[in-house]
């Protein structure tokens, strides 16, 4: 039965921590503030600190979130929580990195946090019994005058939510066609391994076999044909059999040969078809997803980044040369020297007060260390923001070049050089 004095304030003293600690929590806007709270001994408010800041989707919280899902002490909750924090971060500042990790591959950043929600409904009342005193429809045999039916209409609501459902059943099938897109590669080599060693021992060591069986038992064929009776007919005899023997050889040579060379015959042969194959498959492993996984998981190597540089080297190279090139036929030395004796003086002077642009669309980070791993963020730099080179560069582990700057506010620190583009000292 309903009652009506409950007291709604009589909550557990858990209960009463977590709801005074989330108001604090909803009240923080920096990682700095909440990382605190990821370090506290309940898992709940833990989990609380991470939903904060997937709610503030905070660029700079990436490697504390991956702390948290690679601590293997902490809860599976918590975990997954901070990989589909991870998750939705990136996708909000369309952030691209390799974390090979199961459970960052469960989610795909945009979903909502009642779909991470189980709710299980456990009955535990009693079932439902009727008992009736009378019969629910008395018999209007005896009563003539009573001519009155009655029907009793039962409905029951069956509401199906079929929108839900279908996201979640294309949620899932997506998920296992990415997870079936990496998978792929080994599967194919678990069964095909076997296969291929088939084919290597036939190719290898069973077709050596049978060909010098085959020559043993020709050469004992004709070992006694000849007639030994006279000596020139001897001779050749045996110059006969050598020819056919080296005949023989050749031929096994050159048939070897044209299998091995068979690959290499087809892709001349068919040109334009092998080339569009090679271009499709360097589109697919340079500039979509699953292929940029794919390379980076097997060989550990970035194509698309592989590319940048290559284009950058063959710029640089193609520029030297033609600086050379304008030496050599003297276009420019006489204008060369007469601009060098007028520029000495300001050399020093540009040095110093040399100002880039940043040309990163979604921002630039100002660290403490020429290190985007070990450099703590400083401040964040917004797009076209004039900075002052401070005549310091390093380069880190990668061979990336980092440079010391001021920021307008006074502040400073260090960048990365592949986001700025000189700006003529303005």
């Amino acid at each position: 039965m309903y009652q009506s004095n409950i007291t709604i304030l009589n909550f557990p003293e858990w209960y009463r921590i977590e709801k005074e600690t989330k108001k604090t929590i909803d009240r923080l806007y920096s990682i700095k503030d909440l990382s605190s709270y990821l370090k506290n001994p309940d898992e709940y408010i833990r989990r609380l600190a991470i939903m904060r800041i997937n709610e503030l989707n905070l660029k700079d919280s990436i490697d504390v979130l991956r702390e948290v899902h690679d601590d293997h002490l902490e809860s599976q909750r918590n975990r997954e929580h901070a990989a589909w924090t991870i998750k939705s971060i990136a996708q909000k500042w369309d952030m691209d990195f390799f974390i090979n990790s199961k459970l960052l591959q469960k989610f795909t950043g945009s979903e909502k946090y009642p779909e991470l929600q189980s709710v299980t409904v456990v009955d535990s009342l009693p079932n439902v019994n009727f008992r009736f005193s009378s019969r629910l429809v008395s018999p209007s045999v005896n009563n003539e005058a009573d001519n009155t039916k009655y029907i009793e209409e039962i409905k029951f609501d069956t509401a199906f939510p079929l929108r839900e459902w279908y996201t979640l059943c294309t949620t899932e099938i997506a998920t296992q066609l990415k997870n079936a897109a990496v998978t792929l590669p080994n599967a194919i080599l678990k069964k095909t391994g076997r296969h291929l060693l088939n084919i290597a021992y036939l190719i290898f060591i069973k077709l050596p076999l049978i060909i010098l069986g085959f020559m043993s038992k020709a050469f004992s064929g004709r070992a006694n044909k000849n007639s030994l009776s006279e000596e020139v007919y001897y001779r050749k005899a045996h110059i006969r059999k050598k020819s056919s023997v080296r005949l023989f050889v050749k031929n096994c040579i050159i048939k070897l040969l044209y299998i091995i060379i068979y690959p290499l015959r087809l892709v001349l042969r068919h040109r334009v078809f092998t080339a569009l194959v090679f271009l499709s498959v360097y589109l697919m492993l340079t500039y979509t997803t699953p292929g940029r996984i794919l390379t980076y998981r097997y060989f550990e190597v970035d194509l698309r980044v592989v590319q940048s540089d290559v284009f950058k080297t063959a710029k640089e190279l193609t520029a030297y040369a033609w600086d050379d090139i304008r030496e050599i036929t003297g276009l420019y030395r006489d204008v060369q020297l007469q601009s060098a004796s007028e520029d000495l003086p300001n050399q020093h002077m540009l040095q110093n007060d040399l100002s880039f642009r940043v040309t990163a669309r979604s921002g630039l980070n100002l660290r403490d260390k020429p290190d985007s791993v070990k450099g703590r963020p400083i401040d964040s730099l917004a797009y076209n923001t004039i900075v002052t080179y401070l005549s310091q560069s390093q380069k880190d582990t990668n061979g990336k070049l980092w440079y010391m700057v001021q920021v307008p506010g006074g502040k400073t620190g260090w960048v990365y050089g592949g986001w700025l583009e000189a700006a003529g000292g303005e």
